[in-house]
């Protein structure tokens, strides 16, 4: 094999890594709409909403995920005047329960990837998080990250919010 063949092999190698790892860790245009902790009483929550990213496609799947899992968080939203178009953006959620039940640590945003046709948001632990703690072992304080992205940046997208019966 020659010298140039062996060359034209090694850049196509080269090209083909940089094309996937551009796709799979492309940076992602988003606006950070809520960060923070909701205090929930344990008792009041039938089942948790699980650590994996959420998107919301529509008003409807949102109200029905607050009023499930989250019931005081849409209208805190509200007061604070934060409101998504979801005609052109998705709603994306990113939970952290606690690990104990009367204490958790913030986090912060380490990435947005898509790749075969899921939104994953990527959390790290911070430098100097804040901490929540309560005197109530009923009440938890989960750790919500809500984002904004364009629906246009996406082909398809596969975690979508399923609804579930109101409880």
């Amino acid at each position: 094999m020659t010298f140039y063949k062996k060359s034209f092999i090694v850049i196509l190698i080269l090209l083909f890594i940089f094309v996937y790892s551009y796709k799979s860790f492309s940076n992602i245009n988003y606006i950070i709409i809520y960060e923070g902790f909701v205090a929930l009483e344990e008792e009041s929550v039938v089942e948790y909403p699980g650590t994996d990213t959420i998107v919301f496609e529509n008003e409807d799947q949102w109200i029905n995920f607050t009023i499930n899992f989250f019931p005081m968080l849409d209208n805190s939203l509200k007061k604070q005047n934060k409101y998504v178009n979801f005609d052109n953006y998705y709603l994306i959620c990113k939970v952290i329960m606690p690990t104990d039940a009367i204490y958790n640590k913030s986090y912060g945003l380490k990435k947005i990837s898509y790749n075969d046709d899921i939104i994953d948001v990527e959390i790290t632990n911070v430098e100097n998080p804040l901490f929540i703690t309560g005197i109530n072992d009923r009440i938890i304080y989960p750790y919500i990250l809500l984002l904004s992205v364009k629906r246009g940046d996406f082909e398809n997208v596969e975690n979508k919010y399923i609804k579930r019966p109101e409880y």
